[in-house]
């Protein structure tokens, strides 16, 4: 893509659009984040966001990788179009959560970055509702 501000990226964006009117969903928009304290450099990004969009399957679709800085951590923003450049189908979103992260946590691993929990490790961790001495009736 070509475009140099959001407003030029929804015109190139649109384009695609064409190709599938009646598509619904027709964007993925992904942050990628390191931990507090770690850094890539621009051509690591791009190829870590390459990686992701290629193991997502938007390979023939139109996308935007944007890093800023507003946070306290080194990040990245994907926006990929749904739409392939080469038939106009949807690239499918079946389980896209479960898929993105574990392309994360391989990203993780290739490029030497802290692991962090998946969303169900996290789950897995957090306390359980009501397991508190109150609710035991222990106070």
């Amino acid at each position: 893509m070509f475009g140099r501000n959001a407003r030029e990226l929804a015109r190139e964006f649109r384009l695609s659009r064409q190709l599938n009117p009646e598509a619904e969903k027709v964007v993925h928009h992904v942050s990628l984040s390191l931990s507090p304290g770690e850094q890539l450099d621009n051509d690591t990004w791009c190829l870590v966001a390459d990686k992701y969009i290629e193991e997502m399957g938007y390979t023939a679709n139109q996308y935007a990788i944007y890093r800023h800085s507003d946070r306290n951590h080194d990040h990245i923003h994907i926006c990929a179009s749904r739409i392939s450049l080469d038939d106009g189908k949807i690239t499918r979103d079946s389980w896209e959560y479960v898929r993105s992260e574990k392309i994360i946590r391989q990203l993780e691993l290739e490029y030497g970055l802290q692991q962090t929990l998946s969303s169900k490790e996290k789950l897995n961790r957090a306390p359980a509702m009501g397991n508190s001495d109150e609710s035991k009736g222990n106070n």
